[in-house]
């Protein structure tokens, strides 16, 4: 198949292609590893160098979606690389901007496209613009399939944005580089990181901010200082002033961390935290720290909130009530002395989710009657 990508460069606190990391370039590469002819094209919404090229052949372009000129450029550049490429579909992914884009110039030109919904794209930035949300409704109405992170985002698209009967659908959870996140040595690890070899340590990273419940963590962390005095709060990732707050607490506290360390950094822990709110993000979000903390073995407990609630079904030991510095503490401390893995049979690698959206896309273009490498009656 060829594959034309479109999303945005920066996401999830990253830059796609200086990075090279995450949902939007492992699953293309992978697609690329596997024999297909894959083109990305990256949007900055800040002004960003190009970046050298890679499997998936990306490229990089400046501009401002929802400025006049920034959205003609990328809509120019899109037009061209269909006429180019001559792309059998094409997978938009990252915000609302982005589906808008893929349905004004994939509909006129007969080009399928699929929507990537990877989180609730209604909580971004750029959706509180007027009129975004009812144009992406109708971006995903017209799509030739839709790609969702999550069965609760799955629900909740299909229930708001009245969407056709029949239209293809795949739930696309995210995935690790299990060559990466495994198990390590747990001193090694805190050595590597500057942590005290014989503390005990709790924490998480991420995006460290109120809007994903960091405070629900930090008062956890005070009800936990008091029961276990050897206690320290680690953290790494981009901070709000929330943060402020941890003058009184022993936090160790790392800054945003490179993607090849994240695996030294869940590894020394002794208990991982995914925690969240429940929030129109929170609800609908495939935390991809989860399966990372799994694939590296390490004891955790998550927020039970939306898809977390489903993934953890088996392990009810890993979930504490969202919102509740209470239950967070009382689940921590329950497992520091229980210390509860996650089956790894949970995880997925990035090469089994791009066969999954490989078979959907061909699924797919059998239904349209489009050649594809192996066509198949759609589900």
């Amino acid at each position: 198949m060829r594959i034309l990508v479109i999303c945005k460069r920066q996401y999830t606190g990253r830059d796609l292609l200086d990075d090279r990391y995450g949902r939007l370039y492992e699953i293309p590469r992978a697609l690329a590893v596997a024999g297909h002819s894959v083109r990305g094209l990256a949007l900055s919404y800040r002004r960003r160098p190009p970046a050298s090229p890679d499997a998936a052949c990306w490229e990089s372009l400046n501009a401002l979606p929802f400025s006049p000129l920034g959205a003609l450029q990328h809509l120019r550049r899109i037009r061209q690389i269909c006429r180019e490429f001559r792309p059998d579909l094409v997978w938009a992914s990252s915000d609302a901007w982005h589906a808008i884009a893929a349905w004004r110039i994939c509909v006129p030109t007969g080009v399928p496209y699929v929507v990537d919904l990877y989180d609730n794209y209604e909580c971004f930035g750029l959706s509180k613009l007027p009129g975004v949300i009812p144009l992406l409704g109708r971006a995903c109405r017209a799509a030739s399939g839709l790609t969702l992170v999550s069965r609760t985002l799955a629900d909740h698209v299909g229930n708001s944005y009245s969407l056709p009967p029949g239209q293809p659908r795949l739930v696309l959870g995210n995935a690790v580089d299990t060559t990466l996140f495994r198990p390590l040595d747990h001193q090694a690890a805190r050595r590597e990181l500057g942590l005290p070899e014989n503390a005990l340590l709790v924490g998480t990273a991420g995006a460290l901010n109120a809007s994903r419940g960091i405070a629900t963590l930090l008062e956890a962390a005070e009800r936990l200082a008091a029961a276990h005095p050897g206690l320290r709060l680690v953290l790494a990732g981009p901070k709000d002033d929330c943060l402020d707050r941890l003058s009184h607490l022993p936090v160790d506290y790392l800054g945003v961390l490179a993607p090849e360390r994240v695996p030294a950094f869940w590894n020394a822990l002794d208990v991982g935290v995914v925690v969240n709110r429940d929030s129109a993000f929170g609800r609908y979000c495939y935390p991809q720290k989860l399966q990372e903390i799994i694939a590296c073995g390490v004891p955790l407990v998550a927020s039970r909130v939306g898809e977390v609630t489903e993934l953890l079904r088996d392990t009810p030991a890993c979930l504490a009530e969202a919102d509740s510095p209470a239950a967070l503490a009382e689940q921590i401390s329950a497992q520091i002395r229980e210390k509860i893995c996650v089956d790894r049979s949970q995880i997925r690698s990035w090469e089994q989710r791009a066969e999954e959206l490989a078979d959907f896309l061909r699924r797919l273009l059998a239904h349209q009657g489009k050649d594809s490498d192996h066509p198949k009656s759609p589900q």
